[in-house]
């Protein structure tokens, strides 16, 4: 049986200490688990470094797969789909595969390197009265392509 879990299953799970014990049953009932990019920009938006890392470190504990292309792409897909269907003359043409192999293996690489724990840096912000300045992260000196599609993602609302 294929899974999906909600960020705050994720969430629940690390703060109720489980997730060894989570993996064991999925293996035991031969159930797998789907992570998304949602799950992963959901956790990279976490401010403290430390939450943010040990919610990661849950989220590739449980999953054991993770979505082969983003949902916008899976959206634009069936929308073309539909024009091709219901207004062919809509549809004209195009090739740009390269672009398309560029898009989904940086979605892909986003995964491996949350799977390696390169974090991206979080969003600038201003420290909290009374937390320690070691929970902030310092931006990051250079910038991969993988934090590159998470920045602009963020700075999408996504």
């Amino acid at each position: 049986m294929r899974l999906y879990f909600d960020t705050n299953v994720y969430r629940f799970v690390r703060a109720r200490n489980e997730g060894h014990r989570m993996r064991t049953l999925f293996g035991a009932y031969g159930c797998t688990l789907e992570a998304s990019a949602s799950n992963l920009f959901e956790t990279f938006a976490i401010p403290l470094v430390s939450n943010q890392r040990a919610e990661i470190e849950t989220l590739v504990l449980l999953a054991d797969e993770f979505e082969r292309q983003p949902i916008s792409w899976l959206h634009a897909v069936e929308l073309r789909n539909e024009l091709r269907q219901k207004r062919p003359t809509w549809i004209r043409p195009i090739s740009f595969t390269r672009n398309a192999k560029k898009l989904l293996r940086g979605h892909m690489e986003v995964w491996r390197e949350a799977n390696a724990f390169n974090l991206p840096p979080p969003m600038p912000m201003q420290p909290i009265s009374g937390m320690p300045r070691s929970e902030l992260r310092a931006p990051a000196s250079s910038t991969s392509s993988s934090e590159l599609t998470i920045q602009a993602s963020r700075s999408m609302g996504l």
